[in-house]
């Protein structure tokens, strides 16, 4: 499961800094608080599959994309 919220971390990061948008720019796309997108960033506490699924939507990705990295 560590391995998984780092992957996710890592993810989330990356598709993030594509789009240019801070913490609060994601978190407020995704309707989700800035705080829940740090600790998504940190791998610390787990995420609801709801969140994921908001994260996600903003993001233009599936959810099952955020577990994976760009070489999978």
């Amino acid at each position: 499961l560590e391995r998984d919220a780092e992957r996710l971390a890592e993810r989330v990061r990356t598709l993030r800094r594509r789009k240019s948008w801070s913490q609060e720019e994601l978190a407020a796309e995704a309707g989700v608080g800035r705080a829940s997108v740090a600790r998504i960033e940190l791998a610390t506490g787990d995420v609801s599959l709801r969140v994921m699924g908001q994260l996600a939507r903003a993001l233009g990705v599936h959810t099952d994309q955020l577990l994976r990295s760009d070489d999978e």
